[in-house]
């Protein structure tokens, strides 16, 4: 933990059962160069011993101990609370399987900040572990949002928190951060994408072993967000866009037939289908105005 006259920047990721994940994140995190950053890591209710290991070889992080499992969104929630209440002036929510932070990671992002006071977050480019980029920049579409932010790491200014609140526990996981931004751009912050600053990250590096959660959260939340968001669009559009989103459950369920994981197969399968019911005969009302 670093302290001087530069702004607080608290970095909150969630760790579940992925000390092997987890501390390599920490490493890069604590190669930075900024000279006023402290580490929050949410210990999601892990049934390993991650919890005393990052302990043991971390002593400079906060570890916050959830007994019980409660998922991304509140994980995450639980960090960036006791950064806000401990006087952080930007909130980094990260992914915990990533690594290869640009040393001059935060003094850029910051930078960012201070260079436009409208705004709310800050992004920056992303690549995959073997080199690919996933983030450059430029938006994305994203189910009609236009987003230049990734979705894996994003530095939150705490105006924005005190505006609009935090993630939506309601949505668990997935398209958590679409709705935060679309709150944030309605309270009228904006977003910002800069190509200083990099850092890498292992796509689906804890979800790809779960044959529940993903496949069920995934497709509810995204019709959920369709029924509430794209109330205008088409059902062919809306068709569509669940067609292509499926494609990711397709690859996963291939994933567990290669390994002759048949169980997970059969959850998964389930999961999503499942996911997709609930989905169609639930309402869900996000916290936009």
């Amino acid at each position: 933990m670093r302290k001087n006259n530069m702004p607080l920047v608290s970095i909150v990721m969630r760790n579940h059962n992925a000390y092997h994940l987890t501390s390599v994140a920490l490493e890069s995190l604590f190669d930075m160069t900024y000279s006023n950053f402290n580490i929050i890591v949410v210990n999601d209710g892990t049934t390993d011993n991650s919890g005393e290991e990052l302990k043991t070889n971390f002593t400079d992080i906060i570890l916050l101990e959830s007994k019980k499992y409660i998922e991304y969104c509140k994980g995450l929630n639980l960090g960036i609370n006791y950064a806000l209440s401990n006087n952080a002036e930007y909130v980094f929510v990260v992914n915990n399987d990533t690594k290869d932070f640009s040393k001059n990671y935060l003094e850029d992002i910051v930078n960012a900040f201070n260079e436009n006071k409208n705004i709310g977050l800050v992004g920056s480019l992303v690549y995959n572990y073997d080199g690919k980029e996933l983030w450059n920049g430029n938006p994305k579409d994203k189910l009609g949002i236009p987003m230049e932010t990734p979705t894996e790491g994003y530095v939150i200014k705490k105006d924005v928190f005190e505006k609009i609140g935090l993630l939506d526990e309601k949505l668990v996981r997935y398209f958590e951060d679409i709705d935060f931004i679309i709150r944030l751009r309605n309270a009228g912050f904006e977003t910002l994408a800069i190509d200083t600053v990099s850092f890498s990250h292992l796509c689906n590096g804890t979800s790809s072993k779960q044959a529940f959660i993903p496949n069920y959260y995934r497709p509810r939340n995204l019709i959920w967000f369709m029924k509430f968001y794209c109330k205008n669009e088409t059902l062919a559009w809306k068709l569509k866009k669940y067609v292509s989103y499926s494609l990711a459950h397709k690859s996963r369920v291939l994933v567990f037939v290669k390994k002759m994981e048949l169980h997970k197969v059969i959850i998964a399968i389930v999961a999503f289908f499942y996911g997709t019911f609930i989905g169609l005969i639930t309402q869900w009302k996000s916290q936009s105005k």
